[in-house]
């Protein structure tokens, strides 16, 4: 398992900024549990840069404003590359997907996280479809 981390490059497209591995740990052995910190949010987060070039999503949701759903994805579903006014974070419980970035596609497979900061970004689903659990949050809407 891993988790990876969008963000910006230095020319403002979106990409991966970060990918970190997870170890699956036994949960039969004896011991303490083992925890894996992924993301910490110590402000409000950013919202949607203006270098954006494609389409907006509304999500419905203000600043500070919180969802979570779960999204199943029929096999080759590819919603059309977006951006939203939101962080989301996104686990994969069954299947497997990409998320389409600036700089190329990336897999998650099951067990996998993406932070997903307001950047462009679109899906393609696996060929056995894809069953994610998402929270949103809402952003400060952009300039």
């Amino acid at each position: 398992m891993r988790s990876l981390t969008a963000g910006l490059d230095n020319t403002g497209h979106s990409c991966i900024v970060s990918e970190l591995p997870i170890e699956d740990y036994d949960v039969h052995r004896d011991g303490p549990p083992a925890r894996i910190d992924i993301f910490n949010l110590a402000q409000t987060p950013p919202s949607a840069p203006v270098s954006t070039h494609a389409a907006y999503h509304d999500t419905g949701l203000a600043p500070g404003q919180m969802s979570i759903c779960v999204l199943q994805m029929p096999a080759g579903v590819e919603p059309p590359v977006h951006y939203t006014d939101t962080l989301n974070l996104h686990v994969i419980v069954a299947g497997r997907v990409e998320v389409v970035l600036d700089d190329g596609p990336h897999l998650l497979d099951m067990g996998d996280t993406l932070i997903l900061p307001p950047v462009d970004h679109g899906w393609r689903a696996g060929p056995n479809g894809c069953t994610q659990i998402i929270m949103n949050l809402g952003t400060a809407r952009r300039p």
